[in-house]
């Protein structure tokens, strides 16, 4: 879970929701805007590469590690019900996927027709559109 150093609040409120669905997680400390470098010609905002550095942080803890998946949560992420047991097993993971995005901000993205159907309402579709974000 990435949390800046600074956003205590933050880190209270999803604690709690990890703690609502009895799920253990591990914090990262965010990159900071103070102390990001900016890059240059890019389109993105200092903060918007902090962000992506701070995740790519968190995808090398799971690439170097020693399980075979994990996942990245920001820390205003809200768990739906059922999120509890959706994480607490890989069987619904498919082997070929690389990621796997796990959020919804309720906005119309393009989706392959294909959907298999998971536990608690939960469904799984490839992504074939926009879908900003990466709470999850």
């Amino acid at each position: 879970m990435i949390n800046l150093d600074r956003s205590r609040d933050r880190l209270a409120h999803v604690a709690s929701e990890f703690g609502r669905i009895g799920v253990p997680f591990e914090r990262v400390s965010a990159i900071d805007c103070p102390d990001c470098c900016s890059v240059a010609k890019s389109p993105l905002s200092a903060a918007e590469v902090c962000c992506f550095l701070s995740h790519r942080s968190c995808w090398e803890i799971v690439a170097n590690g020693a399980d075979q998946y994990g996942a990245v949560f920001e820390d205003d992420v809200v768990f739906g019900a059922g999120a509890g047991s959706l994480l607490a097993s890989d069987r619904w993971v498919p082997r070929d996927a690389d990621v796997i995005k796990l959020e919804a901000h309720f906005a119309k993205v393009r989706v392959g027709r294909k959907e298999v159907a998971l536990d608690d309402g939960f469904s799984l579709a490839r992504l074939y559109g926009l879908h900003a974000g990466a709470p999850g």
